[in-house]
C-alpha cells in the first residue's frame, strides 16, 4: 500500500472506526465490528472507499481481502498476543483524610 496514515476515529464497546489515507489511494474507511461469543470473540471488518467510474470494472476482479487481509490478520495476531499476555492491573485508589478548620457562618 505504501506510506500513509491510520487515524482512529471512533471507538465504542463493540466497534472501531479508522480512517486510512495512503498517498496515491486517498481516504478509506475501515470499520471493525466486535462480538463476544462465549470464550471467543468474533471480529468482522469492512473497508470502504470511493472508486471512480473507470475503476469500477477493475474492482470486480480485485479482492480487497487478499490485498489487505494478510496485513489485518498479522495485526490481529499481534493484538491477540498482547491482550492474552496482559496482567490485570489493580486500580490505584488513594484515600486521604483532610482536616478542615472550623468556620462559623452567620447569615
Amino acid at each position: 500500500m505504501g506510506d500513509g496514515v491510520i487515524e482512529l476515529m471512533i471507538v465504542t464497546q463493540d466497534s472501531i472506526e479508522q480512517r486510512l489515507n495512503f498517498q496515491k489511494h486517498g481516504d478509506q474507511s475501515v470499520k471493525l465490528f466486535i462480538k463476544e461469543m462465549g470464550d471467543s470473540t468474533n471480529l468482522r471488518w469492512n473497508l470502504s472507499f470511493d472508486v471512480g467510474f473507470f475503476g469500477r470494472p477493475f474492482m470486480l476482479m480485485m479482492s480487497m481481502d487478499k490485498m489487505i487481509g494478510p496485513m489485518y490478520e498479522k495485526g490481529l495476531i499481534k493484538l491477540k498476543n498482547v491482550i492474552e499476555n496482559m496482567k490485570p492491573s489493580e486500580p490505584e485508589i488513594a484515600i486521604q483524610e483532610i482536616q478542615w478548620d472550623e468556620i462559623s457562618f452567620v447569615g
